[in-house]
């Protein structure tokens, strides 16, 4: 029952009207990379663009370092992705022990961004406590810096491999805007791992007390009897009611900026590198955990 006051306090910082004050920066800021990537004639999509882009406007809205990218994105990549349990609660530790700092600065130095809210917000009218709000920048902070990139994989990865698709964009680029939702149903990257808490029978299933199960609520964006051809990219689909920002009070609140970031990202590389493909003679590589990823992304495309 808490959850709702805790969500209230996030949800005006990206809500439509926040995030589309905030496209002009991610706009400037892709097509600030894409230039400088464009005379090269390739790139490694995943280091060069997909990390960069979504996770510098998030470091924008927190107001963090921009100089602490590699670090907290290295850490989200051990969360999502961990070699074993030792390494993800290490990586948590590290993560909390980031922003702890974070948050005793901003409590004693308050200003207008979201980490700042968060630490001086109330919660069922009493004032949130430390711990509190730690937790609560802790999990922004790990939803916020993985998920896009992913996404943004993905996308670039189907478009290299698919011409037709991308010069369907191309020619008709008022479908950019709808095919995002298409990408996110059929690139869902988001899993929900969760520890089942008493036993329990379901649909002849038995599920006892500690099981840790992975609920892969991304299929739903690939089941047939959802969708017609749910394997395939179709633009014109309308806009399919999918999972891949979760569903009901648990929506992702990121996802009208996730939405934005994938948006602005396709208009302005398609008109600066409209034809690119996969580098010949090499592989991509793609990454599963918790969150799925592209790891490895190489492109190429004619300068001339």
């Amino acid at each position: 029952p808490e959850h709702t006051d805790f969500r209230r306090m996030l949800n005006p910082l990206l809500s439509p009207k926040a995030v589309g004050a905030l496209e002009p920066q991610a706009r400037e800021l892709a097509v600030s990379l894409i230039d400088g990537l464009r005379t090269r004639g390739e790139c490694e999509f995943v280091h060069d663009f997909a990390h960069i882009m979504p996770i510098v406007m998030f470091l924008r809205i927190m107001q963090l370092p921009l100089q602490d990218r590699e670090l907290l994105m290295g850490l989200a990549h051990r969360l999502a992705r961990p070699k074993d349990i030792s390494d993800k609660k290490d990586a948590f530790s590290k993560i909390f022990a980031y922003m702890e700092n974070v948050v005793n600065e901003r409590r004693a130095h308050p200003g207008g961004d979201p980490i700042s809210k968060f630490v001086h917000g109330t919660v069922n009218g009493r004032p949130i406590q430390h711990g509190e709000a730690l937790g609560m920048c802790v999990n922004v902070l790990a939803g916020g810096l993985d998920t896009v990139a992913g996404l943004m994989g993905f996308t670039a990865r189907f478009l290299a491999e698919n011409p037709a698709h991308r010069r369907q964009l191309i020619a008709e680029p008022a479908l950019i805007a709808t095919s995002v939702d298409e990408f996110v149903r059929r690139f869902g990257v988001a899993n929900v791992a969760r520890i089942v808490p008493r036993d329990i029978i379901y649909r002849g299933f038995d599920f006892k007390e500690g099981d840790m199960i992975l609920l892969a609520s991304w299929m739903q964006g690939i089941d047939e009897a959802c969708f017609e051809r749910p394997l395939e990219i179709d633009f014109k689909r309308g806009a399919p009611i999918h999972t891949g920002f979760g569903n009901g009070i648990h929506r992702c609140p990121g996802s009208f900026l996730g939405r934005t970031e994938l948006k602005v990202f396709l208009q302005e590389w398609l008109v600066r590198i409209p034809e690119f493909n996969i580098r010949p003679g090499d592989k991509p590589k793609s990454v599963p955990g918790q969150v799925f990823s592209m790891g490895y992304l190489p492109l190429v495309w004619n300068t001339n």
